[in-house]
């Protein structure tokens, strides 16, 4: 008679696979661009502004267009049933969101330019703003990875906010950091591997495109 019981193999490789899930879920969240963006554009107000006073004023400034906002719109739009998770999974659900991002970036980026703020902030709102048009087209017909697209843009700003000495190894880290964010959204199944590696190069690119034509060394 055979003996039924718990193969420890399959065990192990089934704890394996929900450490791996809980890890990749955590990933996930953590890695939304609204989250990550506040201590980037910090790193590059610190590095751009005259002093440190003039870093964090213009650093708020940025905050209120780039993440307070939009945060607030999310956390209406979340309440109120018009969209069903906080990173906006379902294509449909993303018009809106995209269009009134877009609204914000763009009065971000006239606030900096009539108040001649850093060159490198104003960089960054256009960069927002380009991507949540090229979002709200790719959008009526694909779901790009906006995760993807919004870190891999974070990641030229962060490489623009440091000196030669260490981009070398901060563009490696930063690597590193975008394929376990690219990992993460593929393991909780929100993206297919050519949305990923689609939003990862239309974020980098746009911004790159940008800071290049404003004269920032990237």
């Amino acid at each position: 008679m055979a003996e039924h019981g718990t193969d420890p193999a399959r065990s192990a490789d089934r704890e394996s696979g929900l450490s791996w899930s809980r890890l990749a879920r955590t990933i996930s969240r953590l890695s939304h661009p609204l989250y990550v963006s506040p201590l980037v554009i910090l790193a590059a107000s610190l590095r751009y502004a005259s002093h440190t006073a003039a870093a964090f004023y213009w650093w708020g400034i940025y905050q209120v267009f780039a993440t307070i906002i939009p945060l607030c719109d999310l956390i209406w739009r979340r309440r109120t049933g018009r969209i069903s998770d906080w990173h906006v999974s379902k294509r449909e659900e993303r018009r809106w969101p995209v269009v009134f991002g877009i609204a914000y970036a763009a009065a971000g980026s006239l606030t900096f330019y009539l108040l001649s703020g850093p060159s490198i902030l104003l960089a960054c709102m256009l960069s927002g703003l380009a991507l949540g048009i090229i979002t709200f087209v790719v959008t009526s017909f694909w779901k790009i990875s906006l995760h993807l697209m919004g870190n891999g843009s974070l990641a030229v700003i962060l490489l623009a906010a440091f000196a030669s000495p260490v981009k070398s190894i901060l563009g490696l880290l930063l690597l590193v950091y975008l394929g376990m964010v690219g990992l993460s959204r593929y393991a909780v199944r929100a993206h297919s591997s050519m949305q990923i590696i689609a939003g990862a190069a239309t974020g980098i690119g746009v911004t790159w495109l940008i800071f290049r034509g404003m004269g920032i060394v990237v």
